[in-house]
């Protein structure tokens, strides 16, 4: 039996997680209203566009198994996991701590994710960026965010 080479693996594997997705989509959509009579419901136009990107998506995996591409890159989780770690610290921690240390926090996290800043430009970065924050959202705008933690 011949294997089935794949030419290019990352425009492959691009294709295969987009059709997850449109299949997700598809199965969130469901509950849509379609077509009555003359009048288009909710769901026709979301399911179109995940139709045209399903086949999109099919087309992205056939050429990959017919044109050679670039090959998969190292996998990098630095980034997604402190971005990730960062709005989940930021959804926790915005009531108990308040919008001064939260937004510390959450954009020195934020920072760390590049392998290119430092750490003491981290911190400058998450300086500017909280007095930013409390300037603008809860002096200026006054949004009842309370600025530091309760005691």
């Amino acid at each position: 039996m011949k294997r089935l080479r794949i030419a290019a693996p990352q425009e492959f594997w691009s294709g295969l997680v987009l059709l997850a997705v449109c299949a997700g989509a598809w199965a969130l959509s469901a509950n849509l209203s379609g077509m009555r009579g003359n009048q288009l419901g909710a769901g026709v136009t979301v399911r179109l566009f995940i139709g045209l990107l399903a086949l999109s998506a099919l087309v992205v995996v056939v050429r990959s198994l017919l044109i050679a591409g670039p090959a998969l890159p190292r996998l990098a989780l630095r980034g997604p996991l402190l971005l990730t770690a960062a709005v989940l610290f930021f959804s926790f921690a915005i009531r108990p701590l308040g919008l001064g240390l939260t937004c510390f926090g959450t954009t020195f996290l934020a920072a760390l994710a590049s392998r290119e800043m430092r750490l003491h430009e981290a911190v400058i970065v998450s300086v500017l960026l909280t007095v930013f924050a409390l300037g603008a959202f809860h002096y200026a705008l006054r949004l009842p965010i309370s600025p530091w933690p309760s005691l």
